[in-house]
């Protein structure tokens, strides 16, 4: 989130959540925790939530984890989360409606960005190393 705020300069920016839900079970979500988020989101962090987009919902997902989600959250937080029931084959078209297009998302989701936790952690560090000098 600090990062994510040092990029966001623009008034009215923030960060939009994208979740892929395709291999999740009801039970691999706890309420407490998405609670937490909630809070740290309306309360905590220096920038905003823009919206969330829930991807590769399971019938489980849409009809028992929603709302009890949707039900944790502010009334702006209700109406910024989505939640997209269509097939896989279908969530690049259906985000790029959103202004989400391919190379915003990770390979596992049909997109371009190959995520790897070791090489952020490695180039953030080139740039805080570079920001010191």
């Amino acid at each position: 989130m600090e990062v994510a705020s040092q990029e966001c300069t623009d008034v009215g920016s923030g960060f939009v959540y994208i979740g892929w839900n395709k291999d999740s079970a009801v039970w691999d979500f706890g309420a407490k925790v998405y609670s937490r988020l909630s809070h740290f989101e309306t309360k905590c962090w220096p920038i905003r939530f823009v919206a969330a987009h829930m991807c590769g919902a399971s019938n489980a997902l849409s009809r028992i984890v929603a709302p009890v989600l949707k039900a944790l959250m502010d009334r702006r937080g209700r109406s910024r989360m989505v939640i997209h029931e269509v097939p896989d084959s279908e969530v690049i078209e259906v985000l790029s409606g959103y202004g989400i297009m391919r190379d915003m998302l990770p390979t596992e989701m049909g997109g371009t960005i190959q995520l790897s936790q070791a090489v952020w952690i490695s180039n953030r560090h080139a740039v805080e190393m570079e920001e010191i000098h």
